[in-house]
Order: structure tokens, then C-alpha cells, then sequence
């Protein structure tokens, strides 16, 4: 089995912003060695602009979409203490009381989030995003938690990077266009 890397949507929709077909999705993680997953969160609300694709390629087997599933009401209500705690932490305030994580607002990082705490119930090594306050506020915010140095973040320069580094490069035009 194929490791696993989580995505964030913003990573997903680079790539479909250049190309707006499931090949080249599929074709860059076959490349890579990933199994790509996305959090079911980001999967409903973030990536709409191209959801038909997305549920293409899950279809087709080369894109895995989860929720997270807990044991009991506890393990539930741990997730959402977490994921408070992290909300606030990025976007230094407090995620209301009454609003849901599971609802969407336009402002607030709650798909990253999602993804990272599905990251480590998971144990998903890698981290896929564009967003710089990824790697930059939220990683470091629950690696000092919980998570431990294993959770590796990358953007797209350095799947690039990568890829050409395993001889599996793709074409300089594409190249061009993701980054």
C-alpha cells in the first residue's frame, strides 16, 4: 500500500486551475507514491470549484476521502477541544460556542485544521498545502501538542522538487503552471 498524504484544497485546486481533468491529479501522485486523502470537511466545502473531478478520481480509486471516526462521545469531544484550541491559536480568536466545527465560515482555517487533526487520529505522515500558515502558525501549534516531528508539510515547489529528485519529473510547461 501506497503512503498517504492528507490535502488541503488549495493545493487541490492549483492543480486543477492548470489542468481541469483528473489525469493529471492522478498522474502527479502516482509519481510521487502518495495516496492522496482529503478530509470529508474540505471535500464538501472547500474544493465546490471542482467537485465533479474530485469525485471522479475517488471513483476511479486515486483519491481516498475520510472522516474522522470516534470510539465514543469522549473521543468526539476531545477532536472538538483540540480543534478549539488550534482555531484560536491560528487565528488568534475564539471560534464561537454556538457555531459548529463541522459548519463552514469563510475565514478561519477550518479545513487545514480538520486536516491535521485527521492527520494524526490517521497517522498520515505527510501534509500537502500551499498556505504558508500551515507550516508557518498551525503545524507548529499541534506538533508541540501531540503530533511529534512526524508530520512532514510540503507545498507544491517542493512535490516539484521532489518528484524531480526521484527522476519522475513532469513537463516544464506543467512545471511552470503549478507553481
Amino acid at each position: 500500500m501506497r503512503a498517504r498524504a492528507i490535502l488541503d484544497a488549495d493545493f487541490i485546486i492549483t492543480v486543477f486551475n492548470l489542468n481541469s481533468g483528473k489525469d493529471l491529479f492522478c498522474d502527479i501522485f502516482s509519481r510521487i507514491g502518495y495516496l492522496p486523502v482529503v478530509h470529508d470537511y474540505v471535500f464538501t466545502y472547500e474544493t465546490i470549484s471542482c467537485k465533479r473531478v474530485l469525485e471522479e478520481c475517488k471513483t476511479d480509486g486515486c483519491l481516498l476521502v475520510l472522516s474522522p471516526c470516534f470510539a465514543n462521545h469522549d473521543e468526539e469531544m476531545l477532536y472538538e477541544i483540540e480543534f478549539r484550541a488550534l482555531y484560536k491559536e491560528v487565528n488568534f480568536s475564539i471560534l464561537p460556542e454556538r457555531h459548529s466545527i463541522w459548519n463552514p465560515i469563510k475565514e478561519g482555517s477550518m479545513g487545514e485544521i480538520h486536516s491535521v487533526l485527521l492527520a494524526s487520529k490517521e497517522k498520515i505522515p505527510v501534509f500537502l498545502s500551499n498556505d504558508g500558515s500551515v507550516k508557518r502558525i498551525l503545524v507548529p501549534a499541534f506538533v508541540s501538542r501531540q503530533f511529534g516531528s512526524s508530520l512532514i508539510v510540503m507545498n507544491m515547489k517542493e512535490v516539484l522538487k521532489e518528484l524531480r529528485g526521484k527522476g519522475k519529473q513532469l513537463s516544464p510547461a506543467i512545471e511552470r503552471g503549478l507553481v
